[in-house]
């Protein structure tokens, strides 16, 4: 049992007096409670993430009194007093524990000798034998210490530190890092390292970064992040190797202009192109947001010219029902994505968007305006053939929520002005009403519709004088009906749904060989578009249609209601055959000139293809999809494609697909991320054309990872479009909380989002 004294020393009164009146009133027996500083638990080895030991903090005082607590006081001089014993002093949201202190109440000096912490704001604690404090200013000092920032910060030591206040203070001869303690990493070695929790920076003079007690780089100025809050300063380097371009070192600055706004420089060489400048600004406010990003190559020797690119995104809230943005994208010459893209997402594209829009989206109305047009990166295509450009176009509709039993209104328009065609523009006005009356119930549907497409045009061609007037005016009628039938299974543990659905629709021939062909195309032949009002994308043409599709589905219902298995098949019966061709492209140039070209639909003898799919989750981590498009008459496959992941955790995933087009497409892709020992992953992916028998795009690397850094290589290769094969390495080097070397390649854990993302 041991005595232990508690003393509450407000200001402004005799600090003896209160002394010798805490010590006889409050003198009092109790069990003492271990308060010396906590042991830091080494991280296993290979650093597998784990909490920090617990530490327990004394409470900070609540008001702006000084709070001791300790087993013997002693006055020794007038206003100062001297406390042994497992001391414990609070005061304005801190605390010192220490085993002896000695407290000036006239300059609120705080002296702590012995096995001394201090627990400061945020979880900081200072672990040292002394420590000199100023209750007032909270400026102190301290000999060799141990510090820990608290959660999500790093921890080290240092030879002696200078506090300024609270939340500043100034280390000497430290060593820092995020690393936990006892493991072999990095650390941060600095003549004087600053550390400023208010604002999260942190910044060392005379410094080092040494790996794993190798010196990596030294600088004599370095500034870091103390938390996750952005700060100005030079990013770490970026190296690679590009087969195209060379060596490449990227060196990028990062300017925290506001909270709102942040600009990224980077200035990168290539020993083959020569110094290009790349430069991304970001800004967010309350009712807009965008980015600005451009790219410049003074001179590129192998290409003989200069080089740019710019991309330009906004958008813009207006008020409650209107939006609009920006969207422009433009290249200096049509190799360069090409040249200086790391995917093939981004070097094979052929147009690149430049449109400006505004959009309006109220309780009834929908409408679009909007200014666009393309750069077209595709030097094959003639210029009679390359997307119009619509200065403007405008789409409005109004299909509200419909009801059982009541009239159904719904409304379509689109106004185009096409233009860019050195051959023949013009103006396309289409208007689409319809009218339905929908019947529901828990046992099925029945939705007929009657409707009018009417068309207009007026055509500018080159060559002539005056325009050309064109019209069409067609009646689409449909019925639409399904039923809903479901059973138990498995002792009403699954439920089994079957769902027969059979469409009508009726629309009558108009020739339309010598229409223009501004913007429409034929989509994919999939068990969706079974069910469209029209065999095409776009107003161009409408096909005619006395026809009937049949289509069944069925879904497999898990215990808490989740899709296990959906599967769906249908095809279309035909009354009348298809009349209405296809278009091909704007133009076709021919010895009398130029000619609209139409190329014949599929021609089907009473039905069309076969059409299926299929998704499946049948337990966890397992996922399917397909889809297939089969010829009866012909006993082949048309179109296919398949797409199977395995997602067992969250670091382990394998993707698997291919895509099927009969003559013109025979693509299989396959990614994976999977651990293969202790912190050592694999990374994979690659794209290969069966029908050309030829990589499009492909890397492969390894990587080693801990809670306390990382290192990846990665090899990288993809066909670019002058259909050469371009070779790449690249290089990735983490600290955790320091820095970052280098850009890893698309993450396979990302890819499944887009193979099973909702039906």
């Amino acid at each position: 049992m041991i005595a232990r004294f508690y003393a509450i020393l407000p200001p402004g009164k005799n600090h003896k007096t209160m002394c010798r009146r805490t010590i006889v009133g409050l003198l009092r027996v109790g069990v003492l409670a271990a308060l010396g500083p906590a042991v830091a638990l080494a991280a296993p080895d290979g650093c597998v993430p784990a909490p920090r030991p617990t530490v327990v903090a004394p409470k900070p005082s609540k008001d702006n009194l000084l709070h001791i607590r300790a087993d013997r006081a002693k006055v020794v001089e007038r206003n100062i007093a001297v406390f042994t014993g497992h001391v414990l002093l609070r005061y304005r949201g801190q605390s010192i524990t220490a085993d002896k202190i000695r407290y000036n109440r006239t300059t609120g000096q705080i002296a702590a000798r012995g096995h001394v912490v201090l627990y400061g704001a945020r979880g900081v604690r200072l672990h040292t034998d002394r420590l000199d404090l100023n209750q007032t200013t909270e400026v102190g000092r301290s000999g060799a210490v141990r510090f820990d920032l608290g959660p999500g910060s790093g921890q080290g030591r240092a030879s002696g530190i200078s506090i300024r206040n609270k939340n500043e203070m100034d280390l000497k001869n430290a060593r820092y890092t995020t690393c936990p303690p006892g493991h072999r990493g990095w650390y941060l070695a600095a003549g004087h390292l600053d550390l400023d929790r208010a604002s999260g920076v942190g910044t060392a003079r005379d410094a080092h970064v040494d790996f794993q007690n190798v010196p990596l780089f030294f600088w004599p100025y370095l500034s870091f992040p103390l938390s996750s809050q952005r700060k100005s300063g030079f990013l770490a380097p970026r190296y690679g190797v590009r087969g195209n371009a060379g060596f490449a070192f990227a060196l990028p600055y990062y300017w925290n202009i506001a909270p709102q706004i942040d600009d990224t420089l980077t200035p990168r060489f290539y020993s083959r192109r020569g110094l290009q400048w790349q430069n991304e600004t970001r800004y967010l406010g309350q009712t807009y947001n965008g980015s600005f990003t451009w790219q410049y190559l003074p001179y590129d020797p192998v290409y003989g010219a200069t080089r740019y690119s710019l991309s330009l995104f906004h958008h813009q809230f207006l008020g409650p029902y209107w939006t609009a943005s920006v969207d422009y994208q433009k290249v200096s010459d049509l190799s360069y994505l090409g040249d200086f893209s790391d995917t093939l997402a981004v070097s094979s594209q052929t147009d690149l968007p430049q449109d400006v829009r505004f959009v309006y989206s109220g309780p009834l109305w929908h409408v679009v305006a909007l200014a666009s047009r393309f750069q077209n990166l595709d030097p094959t295509v003639p210029p009679w053939q390359l997307p119009y450009s619509r200065m403007p176009e405008i789409r409005f509709s109004a299909d509200p929520s419909a009801q059982s039993e009541r009239l159904h209104y719904a409304f379509h328009g689109q106004i185009d002005n096409f233009q860019g065609n050195p051959v023949v523009n013009g103006r396309r006005i289409d208007l689409y009403p319809r009218i339905s009356f929908p019947v529901f119930s828990q046992d099925g549907f029945i939705k007929p519709e009657l409707g009018l497409r009417q068309t207009d045009y007026a055509l500018d061609t080159v060559g002539t004088t005056g325009a050309t007037y064109l019209t069409r005016t067609l009646p689409i009628v449909s019925l639409d009906s399904g039923l809903y039938f479901d059973r138990a299974l498995d002792h009403g543990r699954y439920r089994q749904t079957l769902e027969p659905r059979l469409y009508y629709l009726y629309i009558p021939y108009v020739n339309q060989n010598n229409f223009p062909n501004f913007d429409t195309i034929v989509p994919d032949f999939n068990f969706s578009n079974l069910f469209l009002h029209n065999q095409f994308f776009g107003a161009d043409r409408i096909g005619n249609a006395n026809q009937a599709t049949a289509a069944v589905t069925t879904r497999l219902l898990g215990p808490d209601g989740d899709e296990k298995l959906r599967a769906s098949i249908g095809r279309i019966f035909y009354f009348t055959p298809e009349q209405v061709t296809a278009p091909a492209g704007p133009f076709i140039q021919t010895s009398a000139g130029f000619v609209y070209q139409n190329t014949p639909m599929p021609v089907y003898a009473n039905a069309s293809d076969w059409v299926a799919e299929a998704v499946a989750h049948p337990v966890p981590s397992w996922y399917l999809r397909s889809g297939i498009q089969w010829s009866a008459s012909q006993n082949t496959t048309k179109l296919s494609d398949l797409d199977f992941q395995y997602h067992p955790a969250p670091d382990k995933i394998l993707n698997i697909g291919r895509d099927y087009i009969a003559g013109v497409q025979d693509e299989i892709i396959i990614s994976a991320q999977w651990p293969v020992y202790r912190h050592w992953t694999a990374v994979a992916q690659s794209e290969y054309s069966l029908l050309n028998k030829t990589n499009l795009e492909s890397y492969a690397g390894i990587q080693y990872n801990t809670c306390c850094w990382g290192a990846r290589v990665y090899f990288h290769r993809q066909l670019s479009p002058s259909l050469a094969q371009v070779d790449s390495v690249m290089f990735q080097f983490q600290l955790t909380g320091l820095a970052n070397l280098g850009t890893p390649p698309i993450n396979p854990l990302a890819q499944g989002a887009f193979i099973f993302g909702n039906p």
